[in-house]
């Protein structure tokens, strides 16, 4: 059973990878709205809490 969900665990520390290393590069777009920009903040924050 525990080496079935190895690969769940692992699958779920590269998502989060990705999502840091999004959130790292991440910056404001030119001509952005400041509550565009927090949105998009926020739908990344989100997935990060998901997993």
């Amino acid at each position: 059973m525990k080496q079935k969900y190895q690969g769940t665990t692992w699958v779920k520390h590269a998502h989060l990878q990705a999502l840091y290393t999004e959130f790292e590069i991440f910056h404001m777009i030119v001509g952005e709205s400041v509550n565009k920009f927090f949105a998009r903040t926020f739908i990344i924050l989100n997935k990060m809490k998901a997993n």
